[in-house]
């Protein structure tokens, strides 16, 4: 993603293909309920595309007990996609390709 950025991540249960805004590249790819993990920063070299949103979920989620999917357990799966500013972008933000992943122990 651009770096110099801000944005957050978010998850949920279910997947639902969903344009962001009229002319967007971006869909959100994730029903709701949906969970913001925080404000990330992506880092980068201002002017290039070596940013990133990053995050340790088995931290957060130790963080964040009381967080949609709790009690977190094995085997459970989420979808997830990063959201970000964008100023050229319809809507000023678009939104990452999305993520499926599954807890381990």
């Amino acid at each position: 993603m651009p770096a110099q950025r801000y944005g957050t991540l978010f998850y949920g249960f279910y997947q639902l293909a969903t344009p962001w805004a009229p002319g967007s590249p971006s869909f959100k790819c994730i029903a709701n309920p949906v969970t913001r993990t925080g404000v990330l920063d992506s880092g980068g070299v201002a002017g290039q595309c070596n940013g990133e949103l990053r995050l340790d979920f088995n931290q957060w989620m130790r963080a964040n007990p009381a967080a949609l999917g709790s009690p977190f357990v094995a085997g459970q799966v989420f979808y997830a996609q990063g959201w970000f500013r964008d100023p050229a972008a319809p809507k000023q933000t678009n939104l990452s390709n999305g993520l499926r992943f599954t807890l381990c122990d």
